[in-house]
């Protein structure tokens, strides 16, 4: 009976401690503890950012925010550039203050605007071939020596400065007036006095029958030769073109013998021969009518 009891209380505990068991909340699951000198690996919550992954993702933004702002400004740059070099049109400026008369400006400002249609690209003064420019408006207008940019007039209003030839020679053939400079370029526009020496055409010929590159070229013969002249000492009074031919020039001047010369030689050489003709008679203190100098190395003479 002792031993029957005992086991007894023994289920009687038993029983209590599972009914306990049963009756008390389960407990809350504890995280890890963490230890010391260990490396955490879950890193699917909060990511490790280093402080050198930081200063690298800060050096990478510069350079990208730094790379944007110089594209820009690079950009700017060009845009402002290309609008001050850009020639919308053209502010004709003419120095000359010997004119008589005023030249027709807008005639020019016609033929720049002419050129840069045929030659857009040009437009652009760092692109513009100043050469090629001062060829067009000689060729549009004669009259004009030379042609120099001289910067902005305004924003897309490019200056010109245009120089006009000033004439040595005039020469009237067939009712129509032609002008001579001293680089020999022949012209029709003049727009300063008129020149002290005129061409007497003797020679009968008429330009129509004749080229106009022979007409041409004896102007600038004679343009040339009158100005030579000059810089020696001989002053040019007159110029003829004697009877029957159109390839002779004689010039007169004051108290000194008529030079003879031809389109067919050199001008400058036919001008040495006569300055050296010239101070030979002055020293030998003879007074011919003429010199001749059409010829190479001889000089004739008629007293």
């Amino acid at each position: 009976m002792k031993l029957f009891g005992g086991k007894e209380k023994r289920e009687a505990a038993a029983v209590s401690r599972r009914r306990q068991s049963a009756a008390r909340p389960e407990a809350t699951p504890q995280p890890p503890a963490f230890r010391r000198n260990r490396t955490i690996t879950d890193r699917s919550t909060v990511p490790e950012v280093s402080e050198r992954a930081r200063i690298h993702h800060l050096r990478k933004l510069r350079r990208k925010v730094g790379a944007t702002l110089g594209i820009a400004v690079l950009a700017l740059v060009v845009i402002i550039i290309g609008i001050s070099q850009f020639t919308q049109s053209v502010y004709v400026a003419l120095p000359d203050s010997g004119v008589v008369r005023q030249p027709n400006v807008e005639q020019y400002q016609r033929h720049f605007n002419e050129y840069f249609q045929r030659h857009p690209i040009q437009r652009f003064r760092f692109m513009t071939n100043y050469d090629q420019l001062s060829q067009w408006m000689q060729e549009s207008a004669p009259e004009v020596a030379k042609v120099a940019p001289r910067g902005l007039q305004s924003l897309g209003v490019a200056k010109y400065e245009v120089r006009l030839r000033q004439p040595l020679v005039s020469w009237t053939v067939n009712d129509e007036q032609y002008y001579v400079d001293t680089s020999g370029v022949t012209f029709r526009q003049n727009y300063f006095a008129q020149p002290t020496v005129a061409v007497i055409d003797d020679s009968g010929a008429r330009i129509e029958q004749g080229s106009a590159i022979a007409s041409s070229r004896l102007l600038s013969f004679v343009g040339r030769a009158v100005a030579l002249a000059e810089d020696n000492g001989f002053t040019v009074i007159k110029v003829e073109l004697p009877t029957g031919s159109m390839r002779q020039v004689y010039l007169h001047g004051e108290g000194a013998p008529v030079v003879r010369m031809t389109i067919d030689r050199g001008v400058e050489y036919q001008i040495e021969d006569m300055r050296r003709a010239l101070a030979f008679f002055g020293g030998s203190g003879q007074s011919p009518q003429y010199i001749d100098v059409r010829t190479s190395g001889r000089v004739f003479y008629r007293e």
